[in-house]
């Protein structure tokens, strides 16, 4: 919010503040619509008010209070949408809630002081010499001599305005008098400001009103420029004093009287753009607007033009054609530094040729064209083709759809400016380039400069004569010539321009280019077709005894694949070096009728070495030969066989191998499975820690091994495959014996993993046996034997070879007793458990004396222990004299422990 009514007012004078919306970035808005209310509360009973509110429609809304009496505070609130807007108040003030600004009322003026004068509005430093001006609060006005207006403001020595204005002030424009009208202000300011400009010659039309204790200063001249500006009082220059000071206007106080509105028969057009004009190229008029008494406009963002603007059309055959676009002179570059113009209207480039009526208006009136530059008629401009539009130009002819490899192949391109024009010029540059659609870059012509690719391609554009001769009623047509030798599907592009384009590499393709699928087809196969038959993807190695299958692919004289067939083709394999000539014939020979053939054979012998000579003849002529490396036949499944006693039978921790035999369908041993094969070896269930393979054997004996390792004995033993495997999903198990099959599963072995020798650290006497017994009883201690894996099980299994050592008698071999107590044993061996119970040994000893006793078994040199997690060391044994003698043990020394039976 800004203005004087903010701060306070005057009783009976009204008071006025302006509201400028803006929006949440803080943007002024440029249009009206807000719902802004406004409310005066009084601070006393005595004050009444009276409120206005009006939306000027440009973002802007004016309020007016007047105090009708009395004098004393006043609050202003105003809010949109219920939100308190208080932005600037230089007073704010709160109460119960609600948020305003706080303005003193004060009584109405005192005497007159010529110092407190001052002035108001634009007028007093710009006019205009007919009409105000859009965007200044002056108000329309129909007559020429009413130019502008501002306000002088009489004030008491408080700055509050007096209630009539008085004073004797006059105001001089360049020295005189003459067009200036002081109309005061008051209630009958209306009716006296009509009387006084009447009488001057002067018809205000409506105006803003006047407020009292005011003058409103009227001034009229016809001319634009610069005028002096004088203010006086009773006969003294009083102008800076109402005036104040002003930068732009200290010296001699200038106001700046601006042209009126455009008057059209004072304002003329003249054609800037060069003739003739062309089609593709903007015309350009330049236009000098003049108001009715020939002052040229000067139009600026605060000076638009007041009145009608103009319009510019081009006319063919009575109708519109084209309308120009209207900007200030200094936009366009044509019109910009032209003296006398205003403005430039500028057409659009045109797409058709002929004659066109050049017509420009303001409002219903025409504008005559400047004086000498064309007929008091009117312009009539004729516009010919324009610079060549390579989007446009149009081609046509076979050559877009292709040829024949070697032959050659023809385009026409017409060149048409940007309207379609045909454009008969023969100083064109036009450049070819060929690609193949696969990204293969073939040839490339660049302004003249040709490329050739090995000679795939030769390819040139010249005019045709029609072109050259301006004389000439045919059109214009350029003529685009290539050979390609490389069958393929190319994209043939088509650059046309001129030469000033083509030297700042601006030169476009022909109809947006390029022309794709632009095919070249294969050429017929030579009479001499030696060296024109191929081998499609010959093979590297061929497995004898299998069909095979060979593709062949016939080509014309430029090594273009052919695409139809019908060649009577014959194709012999000869074995090298001394098989019989031409060798034995194809199975057969499949033409496929696109240029390709399908050799099907079979070769009978294979191996390292063994060769074979393919040749292919077209009658009696060899058209292509090759040399074919042959391997052995595949393996097959039925005749090859595995041995060896790890198919049967294994040892816990020992590399287990058995022998795969490789043999081909016909029995005969080979080294090496064929292309595309291999064996697979599978041990379940795999709980093993060398997972089956297959090692390849180097020497003569044409053996593959398998090998594997296992530790965990298992009582159902494992299950060995062998299997051979092939491109296909299916397995062949391979025989177990030579020839012959494994009956219902071949291929299929249960192996029995047999524990390992026995290990002392893992042997242990079984913690169940019972530590008490009866003096000349046998006494029996249990002995389980393992081997490194923990495989219970005698790899040896005779008592009589297992390194157990226990005497009756004498020292172990640490140096201890085999048995200390209170008398000697009369019987001490170790024997095998038996069958039922594999691995377990028994250890049988006898005593007379009751008591305790220490037992020491050794195996390997080494004590046992008792159980598999017990400590190695002596045995505490009790004997008792009968079936109740039971005392307690008696310690025997360091290391024996027993348990205390109840």
């Amino acid at each position: 919010m800004a203005g004087a009514g903010l701060t306070g007012a005057v009783t009976d004078i009204p008071a006025r503040f302006t509201i400028t919306a803006r929006d949440g970035l803080g943007n002024r808005v440029l249009t009206g619509g807000a719902p802004f209310r406004f409310v005066v509360l009084p601070g006393s009973a005595a004050l009444r008010v009276t409120t206005r509110l009006v939306d000027n429609r440009d973002g802007t809304y004016s309020a007016t209070y007047t105090v009708t009496s009395g004098t004393g505070l006043v609050t202003l609130y105003v809010t949109l949408e219920g939100v308190q807007v208080t932005a600037g108040c230089p007073t704010v003030a709160t109460s119960q809630g609600r948020t305003g600004c706080r303005a003193t009322v004060r009584a109405t003026a005192g005497p007159f002081v010529l110092e407190q004068t001052r002035s108001s509005g634009p007028g007093a430093f710009v006019g205009f010499a007919n009409e105000p001006i859009a965007g200044f609060p002056l108000e329309a006005n129909p007559t020429e001599y009413a130019s502008g207006r501002f306000d002088i403001e009489l004030l008491d020595a408080a700055g509050i305005p007096l209630a009539t204005a008085t004073e004797p002030f006059a105001v001089l424009l360049n020295n005189s008098a003459e067009g200036v009208v002081l109309v005061p202000g008051g209630p009958d300011a209306i009716a006296r400001r009509r009387e006084l400009l009447q009488q001057a010659g002067v018809a205000s039309g409506l105006d803003r009103p006047v407020a009292p204790g005011t003058y409103a200063v009227f001034y009229a001249r016809s001319r634009a420029g610069a005028y002096s500006l004088k203010i006086t009082h009773a006969g003294a220059d009083v102008t800076e004093l109402v005036l104040g000071s002003h930068p732009d206007y200290e010296a001699g106080r200038l106001l700046t009287l601006y042209p009126a509105g455009t008057a059209p028969a004072r304002s003329s057009y003249q054609l800037l753009s060069p003739l003739p004009a062309a089609v593709g190229e903007p015309i350009v008029l330049g236009l000098a607007a003049r108001d009715r008494f020939g002052n040229l406009q000067r139009y600026s963002p605060e000076n638009p033009d007041p009145g009608a603007p103009f319009v510019a059309t081009l006319e063919a055959a009575g109708a519109v054609a084209a309308t120009a676009t209207v900007t200030e002179a200094a936009d366009a570059a044509l019109a910009r530094g032209v003296a006398g113009l205003t403005q430039a209207a500028t057409f659009a480039p045109l797409r058709l040729t002929g004659s066109y009526a050049v017509r420009v208006r303001v409002g219903a009136e025409s504008v005559p064209p400047l004086a000498g530059s064309a007929p008091p008629t009117g312009l009539v401009l004729g516009v010919v083709p324009g610079a060549v539009d390579a989007m446009l130009a149009a081609a046509e002819g076979d050559g877009l759809r292709g040829a024949m490899a070697g032959e050659s192949a023809t385009v026409e391109v017409t060149p048409r400016d940007a309207g379609g024009n045909v454009v008969n010029d023969g100083s064109l540059v036009c450049d070819v380039a060929m690609a193949r659609a696969d990204g293969v870059l073939q040839y490339t012509d660049t302004l003249g400069a040709r490329v050739f690719v090995e000679d795939a391609v030769d390819a040139f554009c010249t005019p045709d004569p029609s072109c050259l001769d301006a004389a000439s009623e045919l059109e214009c047509v350029y003529l685009v010539t290539y050979n390609v030798t490389h069958a393929a599907v190319y994209n043939l592009t088509v650059r046309l321009c001129t030469e000033e384009a083509a030297s700042v590499g601006d030169c476009a393709a022909v109809g947006g280019g390029p022309f794709p699928n632009v095919t070249v087809s294969p050429g017929p196969v030579p009479d001499a077709a030696a060296g024109y038959i191929v081998f499609v993807n010959p093979p590297t190695r061929l497995a004898a005894g299998e069909e095979h299958t060979l593709m062949l692919q016939a080509q014309d004289g430029y090594g273009n694949d052919a695409d139809t067939g019908g060649l009577a083709l014959a194709v012999y394999f000869q074995l090298l070096p001394d098989g019989g000539v031409p060798g034995t014939p194809a199975r057969a020979i499949n033409d496929n009728n696109d240029g390709s053939y399908e050799v099907l054979y079979e070769l009978e012998e294979g191996g390292l070495g063994v060769r074979y000579l393919c040749t292919v003849y077209l009658g009696t002529d060899v058209a292509a030969n090759l040399t074919l490396q042959t391997s052995a036949p595949p393996i097959s499944a039925e005749r090859s066989f595995v041995y060896g006693a790890a198919t049967e039978r294994a040892v816990a921790g020992v590399l287990q191998t058995a022998f795969v035999q490789l043999a081909d369908h016909t029995g005969r041993y080979q080294s090496d499975v064929a292309w595309g094969q291999q064996i697979r070896v599978t041990l379940s269930p795999q709980v093993v820690e060398y997972a089956p393979t297959i090692v390849r054997q180097n020497d003569g004996d044409r053996l593959m091994l398998i090998q594997y390792l296992a530790f965990e004995v298992l009582p159902d033993g494992y299950t060995l495959t062998v299997e051979l495997e092939s491109d296909s999903p299916t397995l062949y198990p391979i025989a177990v014996v030579q020839g012959v099959g494994a009956g219902p599963n071949p291929g299929v072995f249960r192996v029995q993993l047999l524990p390992g020798p026995i290990m002392p650290n893992m042997t242990y006497i079984d913690d169940a046996l019972d530590y008490t017994g009866v003096a000349g009883v046998m006494q029996v201690v249990r002995i389980v034997t393992r081997d490194a894996y923990g495989n219970r099980g005698a790899y040896k299994p005779t008592a009589a070879r297992l390194p157990l050592l226990f005497e009756p008698d004498g020292d172990g071999p640490d140096g201890e007793p085999f048995l200390q107590g209170p008398g000697p044993a009369l019987a001490a061996y170790v024997e095998l458990a038996g069958p039922g119970d594999p691995g377990v040994y028994v250890a049988r000893w006898m005593a007379e004396a009751a008591g305790s006793y220490g037992l020491r078994i050794y195996l390997g040199g080494a004590p046992l222990r008792a159980g598999p997690s017990g400590l190695p060391g002596t045995l505490a044994f009790f004997l008792a004299a009968g079936p109740s003698d039971y005392t307690a043990f008696t310690a025997l020394g360091p290391g024996v422990t027993a348990p205390v039976p109840a």
